[in-house]
Formats: structure tokens, C-alpha cells, sequence
């Protein structure tokens, strides 16, 4: 069997890791923007949601006051009938 030499291999990829060049490129303002715009898109939805979880059970409260007030006004209304 033919033995691989494996420490070049691994001898060259370790120093094209540990001496590679900084690669520097201008990114521009664009892709500050898109990233600040996503991120207030995901936050007011996020806010939104709990703002309707948390106020569900006052308006199925205030709806419940409020169809009872309505049946209450029709059934005097059937009973006040000439």
C-alpha cells in the first residue's frame, strides 16, 4: 500500500489560514440600512403580536359587556311592542 502524505497537506492549508491576506472591501451604507430596516420589521411584529396576545381577554370582555347590553335593549324593546 502506497502511504499517504497527509503533513504537506495539512502543513500548507495551516499557513494559508494563519498567513492569509485581510481581504478589505466597502460594504456601503446600503447594506446598513437593509439590515436595520429587517431588524425594525422583526421587532414591531414581535411587539405587535404581544400587544394582541395581552389585549385579547380585555376585548372579548368589553365584547361580552357589550352584547349583553345589546340583548338586554332588544328584549325591553320585544316586551315595550303595542
Amino acid at each position: 500500500m502506497k502511504k499517504k502524505k497527509i503533513f504537506p497537506s495539512l502543513f500548507f492549508l495551516f499557513m494559508f489560514v494563519l498567513c492569509g491576506v485581510p481581504l478589505l472591501g466597502y460594504v456601503g451604507p446600503g447594506a446598513g440600512f437593509a439590515f436595520f430596516t429587517s431588524f425594525l420589521v422583526v421587532f414591531a411584529v414581535v411587539l405587535v403580536g404581544l400587544a394582541v396576545l395581552l389585549t385579547w381577554p380585555i376585548r372579548m370582555v368589553v365584547r361580552t359587556i357589550k352584547l349583553r347590553r345589546l340583548r338586554k335593549k332588544k328584549s325591553d324593546l320585544a316586551s315595550h311592542v303595542w
